[in-house]
Order: C-alpha cells, then sequence, then structure tokens
C-alpha cells in the first residue's frame, strides 16, 4: 500500500522499534490514533509510544517462562464454519529453536470466491517479537487505497489492514501478551474481519494466559 508524503509511519516505527469454543465476549475495538502530519507532533506521540514500550517490555521479562501449548490445544480454539462456508481440515505444528518452543494452528475456510484463514500462534512470552507490534497497535493510516489501522480490545494490541480494490485483508490481535490470533481474508468486505473475530474465543485465550502466570 502506497503511504502518504507527510510522515512516513511505519519508517518512524521501525527506527523505535529496532476454556475451549465457550462463550464468546463482544468486541469493543478502540482504533489508534493517526500520526500528526506535523512533525513535531508525530515526534511526540511517537515517543510517548515508546515510553509506553518500555514498561511493557519491563512487564514482559517478569512473566514467567512458559512452555508453549501443543498445536492440538489450540485447534480447540479455532472457529467452526458459520453458515454458508465450509471449513478445511485444521493443521498445527509445534516446533522449538533453542530454549524456545513454538506452537501454530490454523484452518481455512470458503464461501464461494471468498476465503478466510484463522491461524492462533504460543508465541509464550518470547518479549523479543513484541515491540514492533504493539508499537504499530497506537497508530492508524488511511488511504484512497485502503487503509491501516491500530486496533486495541481492552488491553490486547492488534493491527488492521484492509486494500479495497482487492476486497483482501487482514487481522491480528496479541492476546494475554501471549496468543496471537491472525485472521486473513480474500474476496471480502472490511467488517467481516471483525465479524471473524468475534467467532474466536479470545476470552477462553486470554483465561490461559492469566493462569499460567497465575500459577
Amino acid at each position: 500500500m502506497r503511504m502518504t508524503k507527510s510522515v512516513p509511519v511505519f519508517v518512524l516505527l521501525a527506527f523505535l522499534a529496532a476454556c475451549s469454543s465457550g462463550s464468546k465476549e463482544s468486541t469493543k475495538i478502540e482504533e489508534g490514533e493517526t500520526l500528526s502530519k506535523n512533525p513535531l507532533g508525530a515526534l511526540s506521540q511517537l515517543a510517548k509510544a515508546g515510553s509506553d514500550l518500555e514498561k511493557i517490555q519491563k512487564d514482559l521479562e517478569n512473566m514467567k517462562p512458559v512452555e508453549a501449548l501443543h498445536f492440538n490445544e489450540l485447534i480447540k480454539y479455532l472457529p467452526e464454519a458459520p453458515g454458508g462456508w465450509e471449513a478445511e481440515a485444521a493443521r498445527g505444528e509445534t516446533n522449538q529453536m533453542g530454549e524456545w518452543k513454538f506452537s501454530q494452528a490454523s484452518r481455512q475456510y470458503n464461501s464461494g470466491d471468498k476465503s478466510m484463514e484463522v491461524q492462533i500462534q504460543d508465541w509464550a512470552y518470547q518479549y523479543g517479537l513484541y515491540a514492533p507490534f504493539f508499537l504499530s497497535a497506537s497508530f492508524s493510516q488511511e488511504t484512497t487505497e485502503g487503509y491501516n489501522k491500530g486496533i486495541k480490545v481492552g488491553e490486547d494490541p492488534g493491527r488492521e489492514e484492509y486494500q479495497t480494490a482487492q476486497q483482501r485483508g487482514n487481522l491480528a490481535l496479541l492476546v494475554g501478551k501471549r496468543f496471537l490470533v491472525s485472521i486473513k481474508g480474500s474476496t471480502i468486505q472490511a467488517q467481516e474481519l471483525r465479524t471473524w473475530l468475534d467467532a474466536i474465543n479470545t476470552a477462553g485465550l486470554r483465561g490461559l494466559a492469566q493462569a499460567a502466570q497465575a500459577q
């Protein structure tokens, strides 16, 4: 997506960064603010985001190390196909790199020429991955071609993107500072991304993250 010529959002961000399927919660989404066109205003916004990130990183460093869930556990949180859609078989994998174990599960859904993919990853509090994600959740940008929006659901940061002409979009939400929920759609309307987010038991995932730290 082409950027506006005023303030290049991701260049500045990169500079700063260097339960099962039980009851669903209603998703109230807050959108990140548009980066100021005034350079001084933009730097002030980014400085605040950087300060917030330092606090978040300290919180993450103090969290207990956890074992990533097996992918079969993550599969339980993938939604069933809604009416008019068909779901392919769920896929999953658990990998280990050094001391870090990483798990993910995904499922593809189809309805005519529409397609959606939902993926859940267990980041297991590897805080080195988080900096760009937390920063990008604070800012938004909209153009004639679509939008890139930072979002928050409660304390969970995320990012939502949509390309109008291509009717393609994706939404990612980091739940409980641990589980990355990603939704990618093709030949869809923008609002469908949030409809699919509502179908995922993010409250259950958040409960798993909290319980792991409470032990």
